[in-house]
């Protein structure tokens, strides 16, 4: 696979062609991200780390849209939502919540976890699927999985 940088570089010069501002946009904080964790980490990144940017960058977009809603400002919603489906053709696809309940459901067997042990499930379903699958998502069906 060709790294997230050097992909996101080459689709900068298609939207300039193109003339799609929001993607341009959207594009370039998102290279300016990447730069700034590379320059942070002090050489070059890796793609767990591009990723790693790329979630946070999607996370920021999403949190944005929905501080926009309630402040009643649909426009910035709208532009945002925008850079928000530009961004995320980078990530790579989630599990499906089946699969993820796989993973829970052996966790929780392998180790003989109580409902009490929330905390520690999380730790080791989140370190075994590492990017897989959205946080908030995973907890939520950690809590419905241990009650």
């Amino acid at each position: 696979m060709a790294k997230l940088s050097s992909l996101i570089e080459a689709d900068v010069v298609l939207a300039m062609k193109g003339r799609a501002e929001v993607k341009l946009a959207a594009l370039r904080l998102l290279k300016a991200a990447l730069k700034d964790a590379q320059i942070a980490k002090r050489g070059e990144l890796t793609e767990e780390d591009e990723l790693k940017v790329l979630r946070r960058e999607v996370k920021k977009r999403k949190e944005s849209i929905d501080n926009f809603k309630a402040g009643a400002r649909e426009d910035l919603a709208a532009k945002e939502t925008a850079e928000l489906a530009y961004l995320t053709v980078y990530l790579p696809p989630e599990l499906t919540a089946e699969e993820i309940n796989k993973v829970i459901e052996k966790t929780i067997k392998e180790n003989n976890f109580s409902p009490a042990d929330f905390g520690q499930v999380m730790k080791l379903v989140a370190a075994e699927l590492k990017g897989q699958a959205d946080g908030a998502r995973l907890s939520g069906l950690v809590k419905a999985r241990l009650v």
